[in-house]
Formats: C-alpha cells, structure tokens, sequence
C-alpha cells in the first residue's frame, strides 16, 4: 500500500497516542555533571521540579540520572552522564516536540561538550480503548491491522495476545509491538485495550549536527507503520467523522 506525504503529514483531531519519548545516547560524559547547575537554570522556568537519582547495573557501573519535571504538561526531561530522555504525555504536533528536542540538546550539547551520538530513537505509544463494545474482536478487524493472521480473528474469539516485529528501513531500525487485552467480565475497573507501540532508532555514530536531519527520518518511518496499522475507517473516526 503506498502511502504519500500529504497521508504522513496529516494532523487527527483525536488520536489515540498518549506518550512520545526522544532519547539520545552518547560516550560517557563527567561534563554532564559538572554542568548541571547550568542545565537546571536554563530549564527551571519550564521544569521546575527536579530530583536525582542513583542508577546502578552493578558494583562497578553506576550513574546520575537529573529528572526535570514539568508536572502541569505532563512534559519531562532526563539527563545522566550517557543520555538524554525527552518525554510527553500530551503530544501537540511534531513540530511542537521537536523544538523542545532541539531547544534541550542544544543546552545538553553546548554545556557538555557533547559533540558526537551514539543511538538516536523516537517511541509512540499509542493507546486504543474499547468502551461499551459489545464485540471486541469485531472492533479488532473494523479498527486495526495487528502483525498476527486477521484472518484468525475471523475464526476465534482473541482474549489476549502480544506480538512484535522488528523491521530494518532504509534510514533506521523500527520495532513495532502490539497489545491486546480483552477484559475479564468479574473484573468492572479493567477496560478492554489494544496498544500500538512504535520505536524507531538509530544506533551509529551521528554527529551531533545532524540531529534534526534523523529525527525528522525516524519521525516519517513512525507515521508510515501507524497509518500502515490502522484502517480507513479509524482514519475517519480521527478526523471526527463516525462513518
């Protein structure tokens, strides 16, 4: 199925995404703590909240993680001596969040002396209710294209299940994961679910100027697997149209 431009660049009214997160990775930098009081001051206006944590794999490999949080947006920002985590839960535009991307790993780089990257990735998740359907398989085949057999749908009625696929694209690594949970009929706190989780990164050595130039590409792949996941007639009820 070809899917042009004006399809990827399409911004739905309602949509069932509910977080985005941005993380780069890079060599090891005792920069990063030298420097962040100046990060904190460049960030407090927009994150006032910050805490810090002691990450440790083991004895012998132990880290800082920064945590600024903006707890009115839903927005926050993680900083430790090898990444940088950006993280939304209210996603506006791509426009929106790359420059809050662009706007954080300029202070990151400039006061880190941060000039090369070793792993890049964007992560949508997004997440599909299903209340008061009265037949969830149905909702399954109306609404979505999960990675198992839809045909297998057709035959059984689905009450869990979890795939995942990872796909090599001409500019990145993308993996695509699926969840679907039907809920159990004692359990009335519990709503049926369907997840579409979607991870595209870069792992090779990028200069650090050439950021924007990747996510743009890894954004693109994103939208091409979730309009390739959903059908016509999920398009439409984003667009407001019930039809």
């Amino acid at each position: 199925m070809s899917i042009d431009q004006a399809a990827v660049d399409e911004v739905f009214p309602s949509n069932p995404l509910r977080e985005v997160t941005f993380e780069i990775r890079f060599p090891f930098n005792l920069h990063v703590n030298r420097a962040i009081y100046d990060i904190q001051s460049a960030l407090e206006k927009d994150y006032p909240l910050v805490s810090r944590k002691r990450l440790e794999a083991d004895e012998d490999d132990s880290k800082n993680l920064y945590v600024f949080t903006n707890q009115e947006e839903s927005q926050q920002v993680k900083v430790s001596e090898d990444a940088l985590i950006i993280s939304f839960e209210y996603y506006k535009s791509f426009e929106y969040f790359l420059d809050e991307i662009l706007k954080c790993t300029e202070l990151v780089f400039h006061s880190s002396s941060i000039k090369a990257l070793t792993r890049i990735g964007l992560r949508y998740v997004n997440l599909f209710t299903l209340l008061d359907e009265a037949n969830d398989a149905a909702w399954l085949r109306k609404f979505v294209k999960p990675l198992i057999n839809p045909e297998r749908l057709q035959t059984a009625q689905p009450k869990r299940f979890v795939a995942e696929a990872l796909f090599e694209k001409p500019t990145c690594f993308l993996s695509s994961r699926t969840v679907y949970y039907q809920r159990d009929e004692t359990d009335e706190d519990q709503e049926s679910f369907y997840v579409l989780d979607i991870d595209a990164y870069k792992e090779q050595y990028v200069e650090s100027e050439k950021l924007e130039a990747v996510l743009n590409d890894l954004h693109h792949e994103i939208q091409l697997e979730f309009l390739a996941s959903i059908t016509d007639k999920y398009k439409r009820k984003m667009r407001g149209n019930s039809k």
